[in-house]
């Protein structure tokens, strides 16, 4: 049985969407992760404020 494996150097920077601003600080996210589309469970992106560190996901 083969496997299906996606790695970042497999996604360009046009599939990837903007990161958004930290609803607490305003300050730019950066995307510390992502989980891959599986089955019936959507594609998750993670992100991390550069400043207060608070963490947001973001379905796809």
């Amino acid at each position: 049985m083969a496997s299906a494996k996606t790695t970042m150097s497999t996604l360009s920077s046009d599939t990837l969407a903007e990161p958004p601003e930290c609803p607490l600080c305003a300050a730019p996210m950066a995307c510390i992760g992502e989980l891959p589309k599986i089955i019936a469970r959507p594609w998750v992106e993670v992100f991390r404020c550069t400043c207060c560190t608070h963490v947001l996901t973001r379905e796809r």
